[in-house]
């Protein structure tokens, strides 16, 4: 991953890619672990079977997010599968379906007490940290905050876990990953975020860093009050607010509004 002209001769083999320029996707090699089992498969079955899972995910996230409420199950299904990010979602293929399911276990975790399984499941909310450019960094000070080590633990034992998988089949993937997110730093998009807004009135620079400025405002507003919060607010809220101030993501990548609108 991270080498345009390999991506570019796969693209075109495989998918009939025409276009000048190379598509690259945009996610954390922990993304890459999650699709490793399907590159055993010709392409074609493969495009066919991720849908399958994606459409899985969706589902069981849904049901999730919805928590212990017995009565009225239908009501998430609905929600998910007419929202149209989720259509879309499952019409371009996205993995920010991972990132939903990452946290909706993170939520089912909670509830049931596992601590370490709790933590693990964050690491799926790696895949795309844009989409939770707020709420996973709120999440993890909030973890230390109420010193529960274990579900730490367990978020940091997953991610070292799978930066030891990444070396065994890529030992430089660091450096393809570095050139990844510098390159996407690089290019100003216009996303429909604050950035994007920033980029079509002719800054390309300053957009790029609102996030952090958000995310610094956010934290100093966590630690007066923070401890009056209910996770699952913090969640709702922070998806809100971050999906407006990342400097990247499309529109699909609001599915992860499901969160806020199934609460509502």
């Amino acid at each position: 991953f991270s080498d345009p002209s390999k991506l570019d001769n796969v693209e075109r083999a495989q998918t009939g890619w025409s276009e000048p320029f190379t598509m690259i996707a945009w996610f954390a090699p922990t993304g890459n672990l999650v699709l490793l089992p399907y590159t055993l498969l010709p392409f074609s079955r493969a495009v066919y079977y991720w849908l399958i899972t994606n459409v899985m995910i969706v589902f069981f996230s849904a049901l999730l997010i919805w928590g212990n409420n017995t009565s009225h199950k239908w009501i998430p299904l609905v929600a998910a599968f007419s929202f149209s990010m989720t259509l879309l979602s499952l019409i371009f293929g996205q993995v920010n379906t991972l990132v939903m399911l990452g946290v909706a276990l993170f939520l089912f975790f909670s509830a049931s007490r596992y601590d370490y399984a709790m933590g693990a499941s964050l690491v799926l909310t790696t895949i795309k940290p844009h989409l939770l450019i707020l709420t996973l960094p709120l999440l993890l000070l909030d973890i230390v905050r109420r010193r529960q080590w274990r579900v730490f633990a367990g978020f940091v034992g997953a991610l070292a876990g799978s930066a030891l998988i990444l070396f065994y089949f890529y030992p430089a993937w660091p450096v393809s990953f570095w050139h990844l997110v510098a390159s996407g730093m690089d290019s100003a998009r216009e996303a429909p975020t604050l950035s994007g807004l920033l980029v079509m009135a002719g800054d390309c620079i300053w957009g790029q860093w609102i996030w952090a400025i958000g995310l610094f405002f956010a934290i100093i507003v966590w630690w007066k009050r923070g401890k009056e919060w209910d996770r699952r607010s913090l969640i709702d809220v922070s998806i809100i607010v971050g999906m407006m101030l990342a400097p990247i993501g499309w529109s699909y990548d609001q599915i992860m509004l499901l969160f806020p609108l199934l609460s509502v």
